[in-house]
């Protein structure tokens, strides 16, 4: 059974403030793909927060079955520690 106490912060928010988060409500695009199904959950089943919490669904442009499920940091950053792999682009609709 899972710990439903959080036993503290961690690196994403002790490091990354709340202005700067990514807002689940609006569309992103990760490598020029569409992002869907995204959403952010703070901690893991033992209670402890996570480095990644924000997840969701990358759909290949192009290949419209293709779809890989990938994490982010809280501020979109694929790779908090070598800069890999793509990060989340907001997209302005309007």
């Amino acid at each position: 059974m899972p710990n439903t106490e959080h036993k503290g912060k961690s690196w994403g928010t002790d490091v990354i403030p709340k202005e700067l988060w990514i807002d689940p409500s609006k569309s992103y695009t990760a490598g020029g793909n569409p992002v869907y199904d995204l959403r952010v959950e703070l901690y893991n089943g033992n209670g402890d927060e996570v480095t990644y919490p924000v997840k969701g669904t990358i759909r290949f442009v192009g290949f419209p079955r293709k779809k890989k499920n990938a994490i982010w940091s809280l501020d979109g950053r694929a790779d908090v520690v070598w800069g890999k792999g793509d990060n989340l682009v907001e997209v302005n609709n309007g």
